[in-house]
């Protein structure tokens, strides 16, 4: 039985993981949008190029894991799975 204490808490942890998703989806959305050459250098002149240029091996496969584990996290959030922690 769920008490009134862990749906909030569950509320608060969908929140901030499904905020992280949105986040991270976003990011890295702007870097495929750059690597296939369809970003548009002079829009909201963020040079997004140059940021994702200036991005090490390390980084970039930092972020593509943790991209899958937050979206993978939020899945299981969602299904209020065990897994999801």
């Amino acid at each position: 039985m769920q008490t009134p204490r862990d749906k909030f808490l569950y509320w608060v942890a969908l929140l901030m993981v499904g905020y992280n998703a949105f986040t991270y989806g976003r990011w890295a959305l702007l870097e495929l949008l750059v690597r296939t050459g369809t970003w548009p250098s002079d829009w909201q002149s963020f040079d997004a190029c140059g940021y994702v240029a200036s991005l090490s091996l390390a980084q970039e496969v930092v972020f593509f894991v943790a991209v899958a584990f937050i979206a993978v996290a939020f899945y299981y959030l969602l299904r209020k799975a065990r897994w999801a922690l």
